[in-house]
């Protein structure tokens, strides 16, 4: 029996939970600092606050107990039922950032959890390298144990309760910006006032401001690209993660990761303020801080992969978004058919029909 099948039999209490990772981690990567290769490599990334499923069709197994216990700390931290939020959200919580953030990083460690059993056969190689994206960098430090999952909550939950408060003082929002280049993003925001959040991909952009900037930005848009196939989406948050207005919030994380015991990342991380990896914890907190006002660097973060020879990637939480833009990516830079992507859907179907 392998060692992730005796894990998930066991007995454990959620505080043994990140041991387990730990444990399973230790089994698919041991190499510290990555090289160029030409191996076909395995990238993992994790998604942000607005990845989430229609309700009633995460899939997630609450029957396993180790699962069940990730959502009853997860309870327990943030005062909330997060339970609940797989199937309903009658009152809106997850629009707000405090709910949201720790509901994504709970449903994403639990498919990591449901997952490996399949991923283990995949990952038998030279080289994994780890990402997130925005919030799901909390995520990938779990995974590659610079984080316990417990820790890594109540970061969430003190990150996701600063940028409520945040947005409650001076309305905020996000909005997605399809089909301009990145100067034509930048010249809008440069005359609304709003600041780039997201370089998604080469197509692909997220902007961040007060709710009159974001408004602005949207009418100039229609004005100044009439007849261009650029399709807007309003994001349902209510924060501008990734700009300037959140330098409150990052000196309060600051302090509250000045005090936290965090450890070097175990496996590459690649962060995504620089698009490059990060190997010290000081290096991991300073970057906690950094990614609230910086922009993340998505599309830079993907092809820092690809240039580490990563071509087959999976996405571990809700949805599909980071699959897609891998796709976008891959297909710009005409690598369309090496690449390989699944979402964690893809993944517990194909297990399902192995069964």
């Amino acid at each position: 029996m392998v060692l992730w099948t005796k894990l998930l039999s066991a007995n454990l209490n959620y505080s043994l939970i990140h041991s387990s990772i730990q444990k399973i981690a230790s089994l698919v990567y041991n190499i510290a600092n990555p090289k160029m290769s030409t191996e076909r490599n395995i990238g993992i990334y994790a998604p942000g606050q607005n990845a989430r499923e229609n309700f009633g069709n995460y899939g997630i197994d609450l029957q396993a107990p180790e699962i069940r216990r990730l959502f009853e700390a997860a309870s327990e931290i943030s005062g909330e039922n997060i339970f609940s939020f797989l199937e309903e959200d009658p009152e809106y919580k997850l629009y707000l950032s405090r709910y949201a953030q720790v509901f994504v990083l709970t449903t994403s460690i639990a498919y990591w959890q449901m997952i490996f059993e399949k991923l283990q056969q995949d990952l038998e190689t030279p080289q994994i390298i780890i990402a997130g994206h925005s919030l799901g960098e909390y995520t990938a430090l779990v995974i590659v144990q610079s984080l316990d999952f417990e820790q890594a909550t109540k970061l969430v939950n003190l990150r996701g309760i600063l940028l409520d408060e945040e947005s409650g003082k001076h309305p905020q929002t996000m909005l997605v910006i399809n089909g301009q280049s990145l100067a034509e993003v930048e010249e809008i925001c440069s005359e609304s006032n709003a600041e780039v959040a997201n370089e998604n991909s080469d197509e692909q952009f997220v902007i961040a401001g007060l709710v009159e900037s974001i408004k602005d930005a949207e009418e100039l848009i229609k004005k100044c690209y009439p007849q261009r196939n650029t399709k807007t989406i309003r994001l349902p948050i209510r924060v501008g993660s990734h700009c300037s207005l959140e330098k409150g919030p990052a000196q309060e994380m600051a302090r509250q990761l000045e005090i936290e015991e965090i450890k070097d990342p175990k496996f590459p991380f690649i962060a995504n303020a620089t698009g490059d990896y990060v190997k010290t914890a000081q290096d991991v907190k300073t970057h906690l801080i950094d990614q609230l006002t910086n922009r993340v660097f998505w599309r830079q973060t993907i092809r820092k992969m690809f240039s580490f020879g990563v071509r087959d990637f999976y996405e571990i939480g809700p949805q599909n978004i980071l699959t897609k833009l891998t796709q976008r990516i891959a297909k710009r830079d005409g690598l369309e058919s090496e690449v390989s992507t699944l979402s964690t859907k893809q993944i517990l179907q194909q297990l399902k029909s192995e069964t």
